[in-house]
């Protein structure tokens, strides 16, 4: 199917590595958690 839209797997570039792209995330989540004010807890 791919060859006949004219797309040749081995001609595709080469995606990023996906731990490389899962460490800055990683970072990113921590850092936003850290940052945003917590909500105070309520009673019910």
């Amino acid at each position: 199917m791919l060859v006949k839209r004219g797309i040749k797997p081995e001609e595709l570039p080469v995606a990023e590595d996906i731990k490389k792209i899962e460490r800055p995330v990683a970072g990113d989540e921590k850092k936003i958690e850290k940052d945003t004010n917590k909500l105070p807890k309520t009673k019910e």
